[in-house]
């Protein structure tokens, strides 16, 4: 009789000891699940920030071409086609390359395609080799021919327009002349004399890196918040890599360029998730999502470039991916000790309801 009195007693005990302890847990973890994906969205949003950084920098590439074709010594036809000589056309040009650093070519065409004038240092007032240029035709060209007939990267609204915008591409002139891997991006403009007849078009050739600079900024700023695992990769609309910015597998913080990757590499058809959100060109989160070739679960946030300034912006995608076990820490760590507490709960629950239903019992 004794011991199914215990029994009862230790029950009834165990249940209300337990029961509110198992709610409290219950509630905890639901409260917790939204850690991964507040988690995910802030790297949306970083994703978001990086994009926005890339347009604004090159709203100003996009307005410098057209700014430069405003220079009065274009206008004067005895110092055109001189390759032998530092006319005050090639001068101007040189001070150009040299004060802005990103510009690698810039040149300016007749409107038959003939090369006027382009620039003879590079951007530390080093001279290059570019002599070659004046014996080639740019009639052909795409950028040449658009920015003649007026087919301009415009604003959506049309407020902004003027220029010619080429997406990431490897120039070979820009191989030719430097030695490198030659991405580059392409802005063009025509340029008018004061009645309004075409002189012909100025072209900049600026360096792909100072979009990869950008991207290795905003990975110092990850890692300083203890995110040092953090992978940013920016895409191109149908899910071709363009940075591939991993400092964790490259073993440097420096930009390391791998063309068997750049240009060649689809994520979409490769069957990454956060890719293939990414190529809906929406942004949006993954609070876990698998990586096949490091083999771990990384939490991802992605975002198309929007634009910025009244300029269109570039039809690329960022992707911030960052190894789970980093980024969800503090989950993790907050589902853990619950589970502690709970089971730390459950064993005193447990002792004191035994002493209790035999002393009772008793």
């Amino acid at each position: 009789m004794r011991l199914t009195i215990q029994r009862k007693l230790m029950l009834m005990c165990l249940l209300v000891g337990l029961l509110p302890a198992i709610a409290v847990a219950f509630f905890a973890l639901q409260a917790g699940k939204e850690i991964p994906r507040k988690t995910a969205d802030g790297y949306a949003s970083v994703a978001a920030e990086i994009g926005e950084k890339i347009d604004r920098n090159l709203f100003e590439r996009y307005g410098d071409v057209q700014a430069f074709g405003y220079n009065t010594c274009l206008q004067n036809r005895d110092d055109w086609y001189k390759r032998d000589a530092e006319t005050d056309i090639v001068r101007v040009m040189n001070e150009y390359v040299k004060s802005y650093g990103i510009y690698r070519l810039t040149m300016l065409v007749d409107p038959n395609g003939k090369l006027i004038a382009v620039n003879t240092v590079d951007a530390q007032g080093q001279p290059i080799d570019t002599k070659f240029l004046y014996d080639q035709s740019f009639a052909k060209a795409d950028w040449f021919r658009d920015a003649v007939d007026g087919k301009f990267y415009d604003s959506k609204d049309g407020g902004v327009t003027g220029t010619v915008v080429e997406n990431v591409y490897i120039d070979d002139n820009l191989r030719r002349v430097f030695n490198g891997e030659g991405l580059a991006l392409g802005f063009s403009a025509p340029v008018h004399d004061k009645d309004g007849t075409l002189l012909g078009v100025w072209k900049n050739v600026a360096d792909f890196g100072l979009v990869e600079k950008i991207v290795a900024d905003t990975y110092q700023s990850l890692k300083k918040q203890g995110l040092q695992s953090a992978e940013i990769t920016l895409l191109n609309s149908d899910g071709t890599v363009l940075v591939d910015y991993d400092p964790t597998t490259r073993g440097t913080d420096e930009v390391r360029r791998d063309m068997n990757v750049i240009g060649k590499l689809n994520l979409v058809d490769a069957g990454v998730e956060a890719a293939k959100l990414a190529a809906s060109g929406e942004p949006g989160s993954l609070a876990e999502t698998f990586h096949k070739r490091k083999q771990i679960d990384q939490t991802a946030g992605v975002s198309p470039l929007d634009g910025a300034l009244g300029f269109r912006g570039m039809p690329w995608s960022v992707m911030v991916r960052v190894a789970a076990v980093e980024a969800l820490s503090a989950y993790y760590t907050l589902t853990m000790a619950i589970y502690i507490t709970l089971a730390i709960s459950a064993i005193a629950i447990i002792v004191v309801a035994f002493f209790m239903a035999r002393s009772i019992g008793k």
